[in-house]
């Protein structure tokens, strides 16, 4: 990440927001424990999915117990989440 951020001239931070956005708008950006890259072959996109995968089945996980626990406390999670009438509103709307 500092060598990117280096190269473009940008804090880390923006580094991560540009290639954030980037992403939303469709490109794909891969990334795995070496850093970023563009990937040219679908090994490479395959290593990419399955990073990324990895990482939100495992946020996911831990959203689990704070569902859990907001229910207990009687908060509605659909309201907390965007949702109407029990479905997801798209929250990237923004983005395009």
């Amino acid at each position: 990440m500092r060598a990117l951020s280096d190269k473009i001239g940008c804090t880390e931070r923006e580094t991560r927001k540009y290639i954030h956005n980037a992403r939303l708008a469709g490109e794909v950006i891969g990334a795995d424990k070496r850093g970023y890259f563009i990937p040219v072959s679908n090994k490479e996109l395959i290593t990419h999915y399955k990073f990324a995968r990895s990482r939100v089945l495992s946020t996911l996980k831990s959203l689990k117990a704070e569902r859990q626990m907001l229910r207990a406390a009687g908060v509605d999670i659909s309201k907390i989440e965007g949702r109407k009438h029990g479905r997801a509103k798209n929250v990237c709307q923004k983005y395009y």
